[in-house]
């Protein structure tokens, strides 16, 4: 898109406008400031910003299946908001993780799946708990059914899904179905017709039925829909968006280095593997590679040599 001089300098004094409008900067922030700096508020800036106020008591939600996502999500729940009861995976070492964050991940991916300990060590004081009093509050299941049939003895009000996707339509259900309000993982559901069914049976339940669209309630995202339906930025003909993760190596990338630390199962506990045993792993790992560099140079001269060959004796045919 090429603009001239004039053009650019309208969307300069349009993006001042917005810069400098109270809901984007001064009277929104300052009061935001404010309340952040409080320490007898629990109030996040998503809540302010959409006028939540905070709930005589947190909801009490199960999380169902706590992987990568799931425990993205769990690490960013406010007990202010939301109190863990339950958990559920198949996979034992996902529901360690859960409980103590993702040790082996970068320092970012341990600062987003940070486990319970942490929600519950670094949240408001009054709503921290011991490592002790998380072990007791938090029933673990293997199987996500169960969780649902002791609902009532957990107390749940609602689950978070961060299944698989084709899992999330019959798990999102079968909830409703127990009389439980429901936030899936996006996406929603595999397919259109799944998604349409889930929309009925809350309807006709009364039950929320809600997925994590987490753009969709940003603050910025918002804030900018909100200038262009104000007419700050003038009459939108072509927007060009860009998002960049910046997910390098060692930096939460979806292919991170070796981590330092690798935890092993044995009998049912996780411990460290050692040093040396990490060591010969390694070796094994770059022998391989050694081993398929060298194959995947013998197979491309045989072709280059089969191919030259080939030509050779079509040129002394038909030449």
């Amino acid at each position: 898109m090429n603009l001239t001089p004039e053009n650019k300098s309208i969307g300069e004094a349009n993006f001042r406008a917005v810069m400098a409008s109270p809901n984007m900067r001064g009277e929104f922030f300052r009061e935001w400031l404010r309340i952040k700096n409080d320490p007898n508020s629990n109030v996040t800036r998503g809540a302010y910003y959409y006028g939540y106020g905070v709930p005589e008591k947190p909801v009490k939600i199960g999380i169902i299946g706590t992987g990568d996502e799931g425990s993205v999500l769990l690490g960013a729940c406010n007990p202010a908001f939301v109190d863990i009861v339950a958990i559920a995976d198949i996979r034992s070492y996902n529901r360690w993780r859960a409980f103590n964050g993702d040790v082996t991940a970068s320092p970012k991916g341990r600062k987003v799946r940070r486990g319970l300990y942490r929600v519950y060590s670094e949240c408001p004081q009054q709503f921290q708990k011991s490592k002790e009093e998380v072990d007791a509050q938090v029933k673990v299941f293997n199987d996500y059914h169960e969780m649902l049939s002791k609902k009532d003895e957990l107390g749940l009000e609602a689950v978070l899904i961060a299944l698989p996707l084709h899992l999330h339509h019959k798990a999102a259900i079968e909830a409703m179905n127990a009389g439980l309000h429901v936030l899936t993982e996006k996406l929603m559901a595999h397919d259109i017709p799944k998604c349409k069914d889930m929309g009925r049976v809350a309807a006709r339940l009364h039950k929320h039925m809600a997925t994590g669209h987490q753009r969709h309630y940003s603050v910025l995202y918002n804030n900018a829909i909100n200038a262009i339906e104000q007419g700050l930025l003038g009459k939108i003909h072509y927007i060009r968006a860009q998002w960049h993760r910046n997910n390098q190596p060692g930096n939460d990338s979806w292919q991170p280095p070796l981590p330092e630390a690798v935890i092993n199962q044995k009998d049912g506990k996780y411990t460290e593997v050692s040093r040396r045993k990490r060591s010969r792993m390694k070796t094994r790992k770059s022998v391989s590679r050694k081993k398929l560099r060298k194959w995947t140079l013998k197979l491309r001269s045989a072709t280059k040599k089969r191919v030259r060959y080939v030509k050779v004796a079509i040129n002394s045919r038909f030449g």
